[in-house]
């Protein structure tokens, strides 16, 4: 393993420290469901077994930036942008930006706004696969 000049390695207590004293700039996190305002269900499907909600509740609650890195549906093809998180919740309204294998969607008190497509799904392919309504961005190719 290499570390590129900045870069650190540091123990659990030490990177808990960090969270707790608001020092995460931005966040990556995965999510099983995402709302159009930055609502995060990310730890707890309802019947499953899990060991407990870990330390993404710690960093979406504190980082300044919280992005949310996901496949666009889940295994049954239901889609995991939502109107309303129906799973239990992880953060409110902290979630800035999601990112799928299809698009970038900004999240905020406006609600979704799409701004990039990634794949050829085009926009009205994204509203099929998309619980949430949401603007498309004039630069966004939408």
């Amino acid at each position: 393993m290499s570390i590129v000049p900045g870069g650190a390695v540091v123990d659990s207590a030490v990177s808990f420290g960090m969270i707790r004293r608001g020092m995460i700039d931005i966040t990556f996190l995965g999510a099983l469901q995402v709302s159009a305002h930055g609502d995060l269900a990310n730890w707890l499907v309802p019947g499953s077994l899990v060991a407990g909600i870990g330390g993404g509740a710690e960093l979406a609650q504190s980082a300044r930036r919280v992005i949310v890195t996901m496949l666009h549906t889940d295994r049954n093809g239901r889609p995991k942008i939502v109107s309303a998180c129906t799973l239990p919740l992880t953060a409110r309204r902290r979630v800035t930006r999601i990112v799928t294998e299809h698009a970038v969607f900004a999240c905020g008190t406006e609600g979704l706004q799409l701004l990039e497509v990634l794949s050829d799904i085009g926009p009205a392919g994204l509203r099929n696969i998309t619980d949430a309504d949401f603007q498309a961005i004039a630069d966004s190719h939408a």
